[in-house]
């Protein structure tokens, strides 16, 4: 099925899939992304990297509604307007996953007590697409976790201490 269309079935499976992960996630559960995806390979007949693009999709659709995504799966613009609705229904509507990323969003940040900075650098962010591959604009429902999320007191607390050890590591 390589340049087939994912199905209702097949999006509905890997949505519930990035459910469950994402919930884990959200409560600090360790989970296997490689164990998930294999499982999924088995029940949809796709390729590891089809269902990695799927996910990256998910986040993609989590990320324009101002919602959390799975960290290791960045967002992957172009989705399916099937994709987006499927999201909608099983995570945007859904209580549980409302509860938990809102808890997420709240919880505290805490500076590292011990960090490394030898790789620390990074490139600058790349710009994102935002549009959607077939179908009409889809404007999903909006959360205000990441609005939430950037009043965190102790998260800029957290973050100016993290900036000033990289400070006078840089300056050692």
């Amino acid at each position: 099925m390589p340049n087939e269309a994912w199905t209702i079935e097949e999006v509905a499976l890997i949505v519930a899939d990035y459910r469950r992960m994402a919930l884990m996630e959200f409560i600090g559960q360790p989970y296997n992304k490689a164990e998930h995806n294999r499982q999924l390979q088995q029940h949809i007949q796709r390729a590891h990297g089809s269902i990695e693009r799927k996910h990256q999709n998910i986040s993609a659709v989590l990320r324009d509604a101002g919602c959390f995504y799975i960290s290791g799966y960045k967002p992957l613009g172009n989705y399916q307007h099937l994709l987006a609705e499927e999201v909608t229904k099983q995570l945007l509507s859904d209580p549980e996953f409302d509860r938990c990323a809102l808890q997420a969003a709240q919880t505290p940040w805490q500076t590292p007590a011990r960090t490394s900075f030898d790789n620390f650098r990074v490139g600058p962010p790349l710009p994102s697409p935002q549009h959607i591959a077939d179908g009409p604009a889809f404007v999903p429902i909006k959360r205000d976790y990441l609005e939430r999320e950037a009043h965190n007191r102790q998260l800029g607390e957290a973050g100016e201490t993290l900036v000033v050890d990289f400070e006078r590591f840089r300056l050692r």
